[in-house]
């Protein structure tokens, strides 16, 4: 296999796959660590962070969003148009 460095690639959603699976968010609470289940809605992990910011007074979060990504070949790359290898 060869490897072409200075071909060009993209990256994107990764949509190898028949069902394409939708992010995933979580948030976390910044004072005490706790997390919101993940989920794919983003009305569940506010309303997550409303709650316990109502039950505790934490006021900070952050979000971590995880997303299946894909590289592929983009025009003028030599692979371009072949099928994907895994």
């Amino acid at each position: 296999m060869s490897t072409y460095a200075f071909a060009p690639w993209a990256i994107g959603p990764d949509r190898s796959d028949e069902e394409t699976v939708s992010p995933l968010r979580q948030i976390e609470c910044t004072t005490c660590r706790e997390k919101s289940e993940a989920d794919a809605q983003q009305f569940g992990s506010d309303t997550w962070a409303i709650s316990h910011a109502a039950r505790t007074g934490h006021l900070g979060f952050r979000e971590v969003v995880t997303a299946l990504l894909r590289v592929v070949p983009a025009p003028g790359n030599p692979h371009y148009g072949k099928e994907a290898q895994r």
